[in-house]
């Protein structure tokens, strides 16, 4: 019951020194604000740059038959490979030839002939635009493809490769698999075998940069009863490292401008606790003259203080919210509670200073009583 009377003389002092009180609200408000703010456009930043390292072309890796198309990686061990931890899309390719047309002059003009087999797949490598997927014997081309042969209708055309005709039955376009989409976007290309007895590459993509390096240990385990001389395998190695020492650093620079903030709020309410002490020091001599202990006193002061930076935190964090507009997602609703309950504390802990200030005030000699 005491705590209550204290906490509503707490709500009448704010009421009766509404000057100090706004101000306090303002400096929480603003301190709170710009710290969620800082923190959470560095969640998003963040988060982009998480993003941006995703793309295929850092997830990827691509295995090598160092022997030739002639010796090719062993059909088997690719297929394992494929269905390794971490995989979203494993592709292998097992022929690699060119491509050209009889309307090309002296068929000076060659594209690229492939041979692919899906192995894994969580999303498809190979959008058809235009027609359907080929079966045994026929092919699909890109559009850059068709161009460079001329094909009029991809759809209905045809080319030749070693010798023999292939009838095109649509047109693709190659996606999600970093390079070698670049690579499958000019050329044409077959549906192979997945249980063909060799394969003259494969191209992994891993679901997360972290765990490439992890991946590429596993497949040199695969490929170690061939020797180091089996294969090739091309990763980026850094990628990973990169992106943990790029997300720590910008989540270092935001705990270090929130924290500098932290602080200077925390000065500004210290001095604002010690001010609202020295214009209150009548109203606290008076109550100690009437009985109150100097821990009631301290323990109003904190109460006075504390419900104003609750107000003023919680105010802020809104504010904060509202003002990062879409990017307030990339923080979590916990994190947002957390700047509220850590400001709060931080608001009554900077208030002690003028809550002793006014508790070792002598009520006698500041009412004048003789």
């Amino acid at each position: 019951m005491r705590f209550v009377r204290l906490l509503h003389l707490a709500a009448l002092q704010a009421r009766r020194r509404w000057s100090t009180s706004l101000l306090s609200v303002a400096v929480g408000a603003l301190v709170a604000g710009v710290t969620v703010y800082v923190i959470g456009g560095a969640a998003h930043r963040n988060a982009e740059l998480a993003e941006s390292l995703r793309t295929p072309d850092v997830r990827s890796i691509t295995i090598r038959s160092a022997k030739g198309e002639d010796v090719g990686l062993d059909g088997q061990i690719v297929r394992a490979v494929a269905q390794l931890p971490g995989i979203s899309n494993a592709v292998a390719f097992s022929k690699v030839s060119t491509a050209t047309t009889s309307a090309v002059p002296d068929r000076d003009v060659t594209v690229g002939f492939f041979e692919v087999v899906t192995l894994r797949g969580a999303s498809p490598f190979l959008v058809v635009d235009e027609g359907r997927v080929p079966s045994t014997g026929e092919a699909m081309v890109s559009l850059p493809a068709a161009t460079a042969l001329r094909l009029v209708d991809p759809g209905l055309g045809a080319f030749e490769s070693e010798g023999r005709v292939w009838p095109t039955v649509g047109q693709f376009r190659a996606e999600g698999l970093g390079e070698i989409s670049n690579l499958l976007g000019r050329s044409v290309v077959t549906i192979g075998d997945p249980q063909a007895q060799r394969f003259f590459s494969v191209v992994l993509v891993v679901n997360e940069p972290a765990d490439v390096p992890a991946v590429a240990a596993a497949i040199g385990r695969l490929f170690s009863p061939f020797g180091p001389d089996y294969y090739s395998i091309d990763y980026d190695e850094r990628v990973a490292e990169v992106q943990t020492l790029v997300t720590a650093s910008g989540n270092d620079g935001a705990r270090a401008t929130a924290v500098a903030l932290v602080a200077a709020g925390s000065a500004i309410v210290a001095a604002l606790s010690v001010l609202s002490a020295l214009l209150q020091r009548r109203d606290h001599a008076r109550r100690r003259a009437l009985g109150f202990r100097r821990r009631d006193v301290v323990v109003l002061s904190i109460l006075h203080s504390g419900v104003l930076g609750a107000l003023g935190i919680s105010i802020g964090v809104a504010i904060g919210a509202v003002l990062l507009g879409p990017r307030s997602g990339s923080l979590p609703p916990s994190q947002y509670v957390a700047t509220a309950v850590f400001g709060a504390v931080i608001t009554t802990v900077a208030a002690i200073p003028g809550a002793l200030a006014s508790a070792v005030q002598d009520p006698a000699r500041i009412l004048r009583v003789p």
